[in-house]
C-alpha cells in the first residue's frame, strides 16, 4: 500500500495528472501541427485587437496594445516550434468566425467582452494541448503562453468588473475540454 498523497485528491486528478499521464493514443498533437494551427490563430487574434482598438476609448487602448503585442510574440513563439508549419497569415477560419462578431460590435464594453472572450478561448486552447502535445519541453513553452492568455482574460474581467467567477466558468479547476477552445482538430494530419 502506497502512502497517502499530502495534496487533496482533487489536485492530484486534476491538476498533476493532466501534467503528467501520457494522452490516450490517437489523442496526441504533433508539436509542428499545433504550432502551426496555434500561430494562426494567433495572429487572427492580433488582427481582432486591431479591429476592437477602433472601438475602445484612450484610457483602455494602452492594455488593449500590449494584448495585441502579446499575440504577435505568442505567434513567434508558436512559428519557431511550428517550423515550416508556420503560417504567415491569420486562420481564414478564425478571421470568418470572428468578422461579423466584430461588425456587430456597438463600443467599448462589447469589444473589451469580446477580447476577454477570445483571451478564455485562447487559454482554453492551450490548456488542452497541454494534455495533448507529444513533446513535454515543447509542452513548457505552450504552458508559457497559457499563462499570459489567462492573465489577459482576467484582466479585462477586472476592467469588465465581472468578478472572479467570470474568470473561472468551470470553477477553479479548469477544463481542458475544448467546447470554449479553439479546436486543434481542425489542424491538417501530419
Amino acid at each position: 500500500m502506497s502512502p497517502p498523497s499530502p495534496l487533496p485528491r482533487s489536485i492530484e486528478r486534476r491538476s498533476f495528472l493532466a501534467r503528467f499521464a501520457p494522452a490516450a493514443p490517437g489523442q496526441q498533437l504533433a508539436v509542428d501541427a499545433f504550432a502551426g494551427f496555434a500561430a494562426g490563430v494567433e495572429l487572427a487574434v492580433v488582427a481582432a485587437y486591431d479591429s476592437l482598438l477602433d472601438r475602445v476609448g484612450d484610457e483602455v487602448a494602452p492594455l488593449l496594445e500590449t494584448y495585441r503585442a502579446h499575440h504577435r510574440e505568442h505567434a513567434e513563439l508558436l512559428a519557431e516550434l511550428a517550423g515550416d508549419s508556420a503560417p504567415q497569415d491569420p486562420d481564414p477560419a478564425v478571421v470568418g468566425s470572428l468578422a461579423p462578431r466584430i461588425a456587430d460590435l456597438s463600443g467599448q464594453a462589447d469589444s473589451l467582452v469580446l477580447a476577454r472572450e477570445l483571451e478564455d478561448r485562447m487559454a482554453a486552447t492551450y490548456a488542452h494541448a497541454l494534455t495533448r502535445l507529444e513533446d513535454r519541453g515543447a509542452a513548457g513553452e505552450v504552458a508559457t503562453v497559457l499563462a499570459a492568455e489567462a492573465a489577459h482574460a482576467a484582466t479585462l474581467g477586472d476592467v469588465l468588473e465581472e468578478g472572479l467567477d467570470a474568470g473561472f466558468p468551470d470553477g477553479a479547476f479548469q477544463t481542458t475540454d475544448l467546447t470554449r477552445g479553439f479546436d486543434p482538430a481542425a489542424v491538417p494530419p501530419g
